[in-house]
């Protein structure tokens, strides 16, 4: 970003519905859109476009690097959430809003191939509308969403039916429509903010925010009395 000179906009994406979400790889290289109507948009080669005959798919310039194409269509869906390892950019999750519904979360280790799959990784969590997700940067295997009655987690994404378990402690059961998880190379705290490597900011329907500093658990998905992941109003 180069603030000294006027602001530059080019059109990375051609798309049919509403973007309700965006989210993009620790890498840069990769953008993922998710729509209103279940469309989910990889917009590929974000390092290699840097102006606008590269980047600007209205330029139709011979030199365009910017390749834009639906990945997957959730039948008429809401696309809520997509999250990226931020390890590894080919390790997508996405959340599936609308109720009636009985699957609402989707995984992908090949999300940059050029036919990615994307995986049904429901196992026991209820079937609710699911809101927001993120990957923890410690443990490529654990994933974090916020659904329509508070945050769950999971300590094996990769499993074929994972467990899920309830995450409510110090938290209401309440819409969770953001996770962001903090994320620098650094062991101490932030100078300005007092916050570690790891910790989950959540954005709550109504609710105001709430931030954790511990991770995961095998605690079953019934048990509601004890939990890991100790909330605080931020």
């Amino acid at each position: 970003h180069n603030f000294s000179d006027p602001t530059k906009w080019w059109k990375i994406a051609s798309m049919s519905g509403e973007s309700q979400t965006v989210t993009m790889s620790a890498d840069g290289n990769y953008v993922w859109v998710g729509t209103a109507n279940g469309l989910l948009i990889r917009v590929s080669n974000i390092n290699e476009a840097r102006s606008l005959e590269t980047a600007d798919l209205d330029n139709a310039s011979p030199d365009l690097k910017i390749v834009s194409e639906q990945v997957r269509s959730f039948s008429g869906r809401n696309v809520t959430g997509i999250a990226v390892d931020p390890n590894n950019p080919d390790r997508v999750a996405v959340t599936l809003g609308n109720y009636g519904n009985t699957s609402y979360v989707y995984f992908s280790n090949n999300a940059t191939s050029a036919n990615p799959t994307f995986n049904i990784k429901q196992g026991n969590l209820p079937a609710f509308p699911t809101y927001s997700v993120t990957f923890d940067k410690g443990n490529a295997s654990s994933l974090v969403i916020g659904t329509e009655n508070g945050i769950f987690s999971t300590d094996d994404i990769n499993a074929t039916v994972p467990t899920w378990t309830e995450e409510n402690n110090g938290i209401p059961r309440i819409p969770v429509f953001t996770l962001v998880q903090y994320r620098t190379n650094a062991n101490s705290p932030d100078a300005n903010m007092a916050v570690y490597e790891g910790d989950i900011f959540v954005g709550t329907h109504g609710r105001g925010m709430y931030v954790t500093e511990d991770l995961m658990t095998a605690r079953p998905v019934d048990v509601k009395e004890e939990a890991p992941l100790i909330f605080s109003k931020a």
